[in-house]
Protein backbone atom coordinates (compact mmCIF):
# COMPACT_ATOMS: atom_id res chain seq x y z
CA UNK A 1 0.00 0.00 0.00
CA UNK A 2 1.42 3.41 -0.92
CA UNK A 3 1.85 6.20 1.61
CA UNK A 4 -1.18 8.24 0.39
CA UNK A 5 -3.33 5.09 0.34
CA UNK A 6 -2.33 4.21 3.90
CA UNK A 7 -3.06 7.79 5.01
CA UNK A 8 -6.56 7.61 3.51
CA UNK A 9 -7.14 4.19 5.05
CA UNK A 10 -6.01 5.38 8.50
CA UNK A 11 -8.21 8.49 8.37
CA UNK A 12 -11.31 6.55 7.29
CA UNK A 13 -10.78 3.74 9.81
CA UNK A 14 -10.19 6.31 12.55
CA UNK A 15 -13.45 8.04 11.59
CA UNK A 16 -15.33 4.74 11.90
CA UNK A 17 -13.90 4.19 15.38
CA UNK A 18 -15.32 7.44 16.80
CA UNK A 19 -18.76 8.62 17.90
CA UNK A 20 -21.11 9.27 14.96
CA UNK A 21 -18.94 7.12 12.67
CA UNK A 22 -20.88 7.61 9.43
CA UNK A 23 -20.87 11.41 9.80
CA UNK A 24 -17.14 11.36 10.57
CA UNK A 25 -16.47 9.00 7.64
CA UNK A 26 -18.22 11.38 5.26
CA UNK A 27 -16.35 14.34 6.77
CA UNK A 28 -13.01 12.52 6.32
CA UNK A 29 -13.87 11.84 2.68
CA UNK A 30 -13.95 15.60 2.05
CA UNK A 31 -10.14 15.66 2.26
CA UNK A 32 -9.79 13.04 -0.50
CA UNK A 33 -11.89 14.07 -3.54
CA UNK A 34 -10.98 11.05 -5.72
CA UNK A 35 -11.76 8.63 -2.89
CA UNK A 36 -14.99 10.53 -2.16
CA UNK A 37 -16.11 10.16 -5.79
CA UNK A 38 -15.25 6.44 -5.76
CA UNK A 39 -17.19 6.04 -2.50
CA UNK A 40 -20.25 7.76 -3.94
CA UNK A 41 -20.16 5.56 -7.06
CA UNK A 42 -19.90 2.48 -4.84
CA UNK A 43 -22.68 3.68 -2.52
CA UNK A 44 -24.96 4.57 -5.45
CA UNK A 45 -24.46 1.13 -6.98
CA UNK A 46 -25.28 -0.61 -3.70
CA UNK A 47 -28.40 1.50 -3.19
CA UNK A 48 -29.61 0.75 -6.72
CA UNK A 49 -29.00 -2.97 -6.17
CA UNK A 50 -30.97 -2.83 -2.91
CA UNK A 51 -33.83 -0.98 -4.63
CA UNK A 52 -33.97 -3.55 -7.43
CA UNK A 53 -33.97 -6.43 -4.92
CA UNK A 54 -36.74 -4.79 -2.88
CA UNK A 55 -38.85 -4.19 -5.97
CA UNK A 56 -38.38 -7.79 -7.15
CA UNK A 57 -39.14 -9.20 -3.68
CA UNK A 58 -42.40 -7.24 -3.55
CA UNK A 59 -43.25 -8.06 -7.19
CA UNK A 60 -43.26 -4.42 -8.18
CA UNK A 61 -42.72 -3.83 -11.88
CA UNK A 62 -40.64 -0.70 -12.13
CA UNK A 63 -37.71 0.69 -14.02
CA UNK A 64 -35.01 2.68 -12.30
CA UNK A 65 -34.30 5.78 -14.34
CA UNK A 66 -31.05 7.70 -14.06
CA UNK A 67 -31.62 11.28 -12.97
CA UNK A 68 -29.74 13.96 -14.87
CA UNK A 69 -26.74 15.37 -13.01
CA UNK A 70 -27.49 18.45 -10.92
CA UNK A 71 -26.72 21.86 -12.33
CA UNK A 72 -23.40 23.14 -10.98
CA UNK A 73 -23.63 26.03 -8.55
CA UNK A 74 -22.23 29.32 -9.80
CA UNK A 75 -18.96 30.36 -8.15
CA UNK A 76 -19.50 32.56 -5.07
CA UNK A 77 -18.28 35.71 -6.83
CA UNK A 78 -20.78 35.18 -9.69
CA UNK A 79 -23.82 35.23 -7.43
CA UNK A 80 -25.77 38.48 -7.14
CA UNK A 81 -24.93 40.45 -4.02
CA UNK A 82 -27.64 41.42 -1.58
CA UNK A 83 -27.68 45.06 -0.71
CA UNK A 84 -28.29 46.14 2.85
CA UNK A 85 -31.17 48.54 3.41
Amino acid sequence: MSQPDSRVRERLLDALDRPRPFRRFKDALQDFPQVREAWHRHEDGKLKDAAREWLAYHHVAAELVEAPPPEPSPPPDARPHRTER
